[in-house]
């Protein structure tokens, strides 16, 4: 499903039962209140009836209108509309999140932040397939990167997960995708890896090459993993490598370094033009690209 559609329709879905319980409120808000104006018409001095008979009234009212159901009923709707709200901002701050333009220069983000925003945006693309498990370090330090094209990097991971995962399983509950963060001393470090199809022996080599694919023709552009290496290898100054096994699975890392040289206000854009990407292939298994000067 296109990540537009997908979006829109996990808008719909949480808006639609919200409609729904909000329109069955409406409903029994009449019922409550013809007890409340029953209840009022009882308070009254002009007729001289006694409580005895004016409680019978009430609970009569109360009873034929199931007053203690429709209560619990009133409230379940509402927690309901509450949980579909939530989920809705949520995916509308995942929305502003990924449409932030670029080329603004380096901002300091939350990655765990970055990386729940990107769950949010897939989340029709994974859901019917996979779960996903996020072993995040909480204690992460903000990390000065360009926000914009590192989400598109996030988002482009996970896709492509879940795209293993179909490949292998096809849509069922066997997949999984699990995502973990965490500190070295000099970068933070990324890693996303699932159990699909992995990638065959004799093209892990040209993964990072654009145009090329190991997808069916129509399913893939190819350019997905050549902008992942653009932006994290030349525009981060960071490392991105994969480890794959045919039929058990791929685990990407994405290496951020932690510091960042700046001049006051000065914003960091590209590695210096003069640095060249390199691509090594460690045994049959695992990429590994790092800048070197020329």
């Amino acid at each position: 499903m296109d990540i537009a559609a997908g979006i829109a329709h996990e808008i719909n879905t949480p808006m639609q039962f919200v409609q729904d319980n909000v329109a069955y409120v409406e409903q029994v808000l009449e019922r409550v209140n013809e007890v409340i104006r029953c209840y009022e018409s009882q308070l009254t001095d002009d007729d001289p009836i006694a409580w005895k008979q004016r409680r019978l009234t009430i609970d009569e009212m109360i009873r034929d209108c199931g007053c203690n159901h429709v209560r619990l009923q009133i409230e379940e709707a509402v927690a309901e509309c509450h949980l579909g709200i939530q989920r809705v901002v949520s995916i509308v701050k995942a929305m502003k999140m990924f449409s932030h333009p670029g080329n603004e220069g380096r901002v300091l983000i939350d990655l765990n932040e970055a990386i729940d925003m990107a769950i949010t945006i897939s989340r029709t693309r994974w859901k019917y397939a996979a779960k996903v498990k996020l072993d995040l370090d909480r204690e992460l330090q903000p990390v000065s990167v360009f926000a914009s094209e590192l989400n598109q990097v996030l988002l482009n991971l996970v896709v492509n997960a879940c795209d293993a995962i179909v490949s292998k399983f096809g849509e069922g509950d066997q997949g999984q995708i699990h995502i973990t963060t965490r500190s070295t001393e000099t970068e933070v470090v990324i890693e996303i890896r699932d159990n699909g199809c992995g990638i065959p022996t004799e093209a892990q080599h040209r993964v990072f090459d654009q145009f090329f694919t190991t997808k069916e023709v129509g399913k893939g552009t190819g350019q997905g993993l050549a902008l992942c290496r653009n932006v994290i290898v030349k525009m981060h100054g960071g490392t991105l490598r994969f480890e794959s096994e045919v039929g058990q699975g791929t685990t990407f890392y994405i290496g951020l370094p932690k510091a960042v040289e700046q001049t006051g206000s000065e914003q960091v854009s590209e590695v210096d033009a003069n640095s060249t990407v390199v691509g090594e292939v460690v045994g049959e298994s695992e990429a590994t690209y790092s800048l070197v000067e020329s």
